[in-house]
């Protein structure tokens, strides 16, 4: 029996039935993840929270930049512009669902009301979840910044 081109309860591929492998964000006939759109909802509901988080994360990756202050604030400008504007791109939702998820793992990290067992595990998803955050934001700002030089 077959699935997916794939024998039934194997992870291997059965001969000429092979699958390309797909963006993880979307289906076969290219929508967005339903997951992912309903996060990104979320995280524009509070948006400004959610983007205060991003900056103050973004300011660890500020050392590393080889821009000057003016330049610098001005690729965040275009950052924030790219990310407020463009709310149904895949990569601008994982952003936004990334530092909502980020910023409220925080929140439940510092939470006193909390075991310390699961402020710990909300301190290693909050520092995950921002580290893939910031991986994805630093995509952005490269294209960004090359884009700035081009022009």
């Amino acid at each position: 029996m077959y699935q997916s081109g794939r024998a039934a309860g194997s992870g291997k591929a059965v001969g000429w039935l092979k699958q390309r492998p797909r963006n993880a964000d979307t289906h076969s006939m290219g929508e967005v993840d339903l997951s992912l759109a309903y996060a990104a909802s979320a995280a524009y509901e509070r948006a400004e929270e959610n983007w205060v988080f991003i900056a103050d994360a973004l300011d660890e990756l500020r050392p590393r930049v080889g821009l000057g202050d003016e330049e610098y604030a001005e690729v965040m400008e275009q950052f924030a512009l790219v990310v407020d504007t463009n709310r149904t791109a895949p990569a601008v939702m994982r952003i936004m669902a990334l530092a909502h998820r980020a910023r409220i793992a925080a929140q439940l990290a510092g939470d006193r009301d909390q075991g310390w067992f699961a402020r710990r595990r909300w301190r290693k998803e909050r520092d995950a979840t921002t580290a893939e955050l910031l991986a994805q934001a630093a995509i952005t700002l490269d294209a960004l910044m090359r884009e700035t030089r081009a022009a």
